[in-house]
């Protein structure tokens, strides 16, 4: 045969290889691989796009996809993935950006809390389960919404939930909650708390243990922040995590309010978050290390949303 025809011949071949379509094994192999691209990936830019592809192959074929992924050994993917089902975010729906309803979301707590074994709070449970449309409707004048799961404003700026002081001292602050008391190092503020004058502006929200007390730091976005464990006995920084947030990038129209929990449940330090503007986040870690063991963002999914309304334009 000449080589023209031996050409020929390879490029046949592979025009029908192309075109046989996937079985459903191949197609259980691209999605696992998405999948474990998305664990794999720190960067959020990287991170966002990770989950686009991922959602994209599992809207693909949803009828076998979204249930299989959801069984998935790792919770972050099951739990994220389920928001497609309980969010009730299906592609119709993502494109004319319809409110997702109460009773997918009520089931979507429920998932989270028996595929990670927490508890969420119930004013976190409830907001999201709302997706804040009646809430804001309520607590919008006044900062009423504010006072509601958090108390007034402390010492400079700082924002605080219900039953926790702050307080300056000297060039530091001293938080309280209960008998817990501590003076903050002064690191765990940074330019971006800092105002021109020197005050502290942002939002704070605590734990205790025996022997350490775990804070996060916060702005009123819902963008990434960073959680904190603090020695008690030494005040001294024992590590330091991000919490990815509900809230990437863009721009946002209103007065924005971001409202946090932290606690620890079965070993693991819980950080629960919520947004005015329907966004919601949860992230879990090591107690001793900081080890991320779990996140969800309604971020990943809203952005998702908005790629595929550019594509449909």
């Amino acid at each position: 045969m000449s080589v023209a025809g031996c050409v020929t011949l390879q490029y046949v071949t592979l025009v029908l290889l192309l075109a046989v379509p996937q079985t459903p094994d191949d197609q259980d192999a691209r999605v696992d691989q998405l999948a474990t691209k998305v664990l794999a990936t720190d960067d959020t830019n990287d991170k966002v796009d990770a989950w686009y592809r991922l959602y994209k192959a599992i809207e693909s074929d949803r009828s076998r996809q979204l249930g299989r992924v959801m069984r998935h050994a790792n919770n972050t993917i099951a739990v994220q993935t389920s928001w497609l089902k309980y969010g009730d975010l299906t592609l119709k729906q993502a494109l004319n950006y319809k409110t997702p309803k109460r009773v997918g979301r009520a089931q979507f707590i429920g998932f989270l809390e028996g595929r990670v074994r927490i508890v969420a709070p119930e004013w976190w449970a409830k907001l999201v389960i709302d997706d804040g449309t009646e809430w804001r409707k309520a607590h919008t004048e006044n900062y009423a919404g504010f006072r509601y799961l958090y108390s007034e404003l402390g010492e400079d700026l700082i924002a605080i939930p219900k039953g926790v002081s702050v307080r300056r001292i000297g060039k530091g602050f001293a938080l309280k909650q209960g008998e817990n008391l501590m003076k903050l190092p002064g690191t765990v503020f940074t330019d971006r708390e800092r105002n021109d004058d020197g005050s502290i502006e942002c939002g704070l929200s605590v734990a205790f243990t025996a022997s350490h007390c775990f804070l996060a730091v916060h702005g009123s976005f819902g963008s990434s922040h960073p959680l904190y464990c603090i020695e008690r006995r030494s005040g001294d920084i024992v590590w330091k995590a991000n919490v990815t947030g509900s809230f990437l990038w863009g721009g946002s129209s209103g007065v924005p309010h971001t409202w946090v929990s932290v606690s620890v449940q079965r070993n693991q330090v819980c950080l629960f978050g919520v947004t005015n503007s329907g966004g919601a986040f949860v992230h879990t870690c090591d107690p001793k290390t900081g080890k991320k063991l779990f996140e969800f963002s309604t971020a990943y999914t809203g952005h998702y949303a908005n790629h595929l309304a550019d594509e449909e334009d």
